[in-house]
């Protein structure tokens, strides 16, 4: 009997699994409703992280405008590299409307033809080129930390969307694995070798999984949202809702790799936004010394032409303002205030970048630790449970409560891996993005 009873149990786990897989992708995937989610039949290239971070870097707005800024930054270095224009005047006099009534001859009139050049003083010319030398750096320093910061949020947004992917692969085939247990209860029932209150308690546990997917396919496509902002898809206004049209490869976990700490805070200290604080303190000495060669006044010197009473004469002189009340004390006391803040701000860029590595880094301490205990332990562990209490209950050895608590901790299991590998995962990213320099060799 108990053999008979193995076979028909045998018999009906192998039946054909075409219908279950079907089942499970259509209310996993909704593919039906949901064609972005998947690639199969809808003509979507998948793309890996590298493929999204050059269409981030090719469209996304904030990183366009950051590079229209280096524009504005050399435009300003060519404005600052010009000289005064020499200034030409004409002052004619003394047309007459009408005779004299006494007779003198009045008909002269006179005519003065003037040019004014401007002679910079105090080297106010090579300063303003050397400020916007260093404005120039400075805004490619920005466009490199835009970039750095890019980068970190679209590699966040493209992780959580694997994650949110592979939990739902996993909802998928644990609902799948249920509809198994689910089959070979109800021979079971049908045997009399188990009670009908067998087939509800797998039906509970069926319904939290339909909701476990439903979170997961939610976190899935909200991410994808988040993605399609970072490279600049637009969305259409028109439209009250619209599927994701990305399809993402890759893997979530991440190589291990051995990193320490004092290299990695010297890179800290290389990176964009540290690199832009330590040319805004060179800019900010450029204008100090600019403000300071403001108090040595400009020369203006001319040459003029004049014909009077049929005369023609020529002469020259100069012309300078007097310092006595305005020496620029103005310009110059807030270039030393812009200095002082931006050294301070130079500081706390530097002590930012090193906390940053240091939470980044003990984060990956533990992370790591975390992800090599599921991978080299628990998760097989795990696996092993799980297939030797179904084989046990399939032969009568292991009650229902026994595979379901088999089932349950297997899937808390792999669902925690996926989440320490994620953790793993985000700590390395976030390394990458305090340091300012790969910390793991591909994408």
């Amino acid at each position: 009997m108990k053999r008979a009873l193995v076979w028909r149990v045998a018999l009906v786990a192998a039946l054909p699994r075409v219908a279950i897989v079907l089942l499970v992708t259509s209310a996993a995937f909704g593919q039906e409703a949901n064609p972005g989610v998947s690639s199969a039949g809808s003509g979507i290239q998948p793309l890996d992280l590298a493929q999204v971070e050059e269409l981030a870097i090719q469209r996304n707005l904030g990183l366009i405008a950051a590079r229209y800024q280096i524009d504005v930054a050399r435009a300003d270095h060519l404005t600052a590299a010009l000289r005064p224009n020499p200034v030409f005047s004409s002052t004619n006099e003394n047309f007459k409307f009408s005779r004299p009534l006494d007779g003198i001859n009045g008909d002269f009139v006179d005519y003065t033809q003037r040019l004014d050049v401007i002679l910079e003083r105090g080297g106010k010319r090579g300063l303003r080129v050397q400020a916007a030398e260093q404005g120039v750096r400075l805004a490619e320093a920005r466009f490199l930390d835009e970039l750095r910061r890019l980068r970190l949020r679209v590699r966040q947004t493209f992780y959580n969307a694997l994650l949110a992917s592979t939990n739902l692969d996993l909802a998928a085939g644990d609902l799948e694995n249920f509809q198994r247990i689910e089959s070979i209860t109800k021979v079971r029932v049908d045997a009399g070798d188990a009670a009908q209150v067998d087939l509800l308690k797998i039906e509970l546990e069926r319904e939290q999984l339909v909701g476990a997917m439903a979170a997961a396919r939610l976190a899935h496509e909200q991410a994808l949202v988040d993605l399609r902002g970072l490279i600049g898809e637009r969305l259409d206004p028109t439209l009250p809702t619209q599927v994701p049209t990305i399809v993402l490869t890759g893997a979530l976990a991440a190589p291990s790799v051995e990193l320490e700490l004092a290299t990695l805070k010297q890179q800290a200290l290389t990176r964009p936004d540290v690199a832009a604080a330590k040319t805004s303190v060179e800019a900010a000495r450029s204008q100090l010394l600019l403000a300071q060669a403001g108090r040595r006044q400009d020369l203006d010197i001319f040459v003029e032409y004049k014909r009077t009473n049929g005369f023609d004469t020529f002469g020259g002189g100069f012309s300078i303002p007097l310092p006595l009340f305005n020496r620029n004390q103005g310009a110059i006391a807030r270039a030393q205030a812009t200095l002082a803040a931006d050294t301070s701000a130079l500081g706390q860029a530097e002590l930012d970048a090193l906390v940053e590595v240091e939470k980044a880094f003990r984060g990956y301490a533990v992370n790591l630790a975390e992800a090599r205990r599921y991978r080299e332990n628990l998760a097989d562990k795990a696996t092993r449970v799980r297939r030797i209490t179904e084989i046990s209950y399939q032969e009568g050895q292991a009650s229902l409560l026994e595979l379901l608590d088999a089932t349950r901790t297997y899937n808390q299991i792999r669902l925690a891996q996926n989440h320490a590998e994620f953790a793993y995962r985000m700590s390395l990213v976030e390394l990458e993005a305090a340091t300012g320099q790969p910390v793991v060799p591909g994408p």
